[in-house]
């Protein structure tokens, strides 16, 4: 008895926890993130009243009732429809008045930006006119934005290129040894148009990159 038992308890299925993912690719499971949910629009609603929070990134209206996640900056209304139509890979949109779940990651982000530190990140762009339309403040916006909102980290990308240089000067061996008995040689600064070579492929994989 005991044995079957021990056999139906070890064969019940677990429980499928649920999990919801953010807008920056971070997985939780949803009881925690619904937990949380009065704590994190607690702080988005203290983070929206700091000055420069509380006017749009883009326009200086006041009402940042979105934000860009990603970018980390509070939006308008009007600002934030134009922000859709920069598309997912440049921003992603999230609503801060209570309609949306937020993630620690997503409030973490906007934390750590805000409007201030934007400004000092992407540049102070002009900004458009209260008449200006959808289009002219989207083409406002990819200046600021494109390029920069993708491109990966430069300070990641450095120390990949230092530590593949080396390899790429150890590659041919047999052409080494000759060069020693001549004495100096042309041949002993050979790797360094390697090493400029592998810097400028690396650059174009940079500009490359969606």
């Amino acid at each position: 008895g005991s044995a079957c038992s021990r056999i139906s308890s070890r064969d019940r299925p677990r429980p499928i926890v649920e999990m919801w993912r953010s807008k920056l690719g971070n997985a939780y499971p949803r009881d925690t993130i619904e937990a949380m949910d009065a704590e994190h629009h607690r702080i988005l609603q203290a983070l929206r009243k700091q000055p420069d929070n509380s006017q749009c990134a883009e326009c200086g209206d006041s009402g940042t009732s979105w934000a860009s996640v990603n970018l980390g900056v509070f939006l308008c209304v009007r600002c934030s429809d134009v922000h859709r139509a920069l598309g997912t890979h440049i921003s992603k949109v999230k609503g801060c008045s209570g309609t949306y779940l937020w993630g620690p990651d997503e409030i973490e982000n906007m934390r750590a930006i805000g409007n201030a530190s934007a400004r000092a990140r992407y540049g102070s762009q002009t900004r458009p006119s209260p008449t200006a339309s959808k289009e002219e403040r989207l083409e406002l916006c990819r200046r600021k934005y494109e390029g920069q909102a993708i491109a990966p980290n430069t300070s990641e990308a450095l120390p990949r290129a230092a530590s593949a240089a080396p390899r790429r000067s150890e590659d041919p061996p047999r052409e080494a040894a000759p060069s020693a008995k001549r004495g100096p040689s042309v041949k002993a600064a050979a790797p360094l148009p390697d090493l400029l070579d592998f810097d400028s492929a690396f650059d174009g994989i940079e500009q490359e990159r969606p």
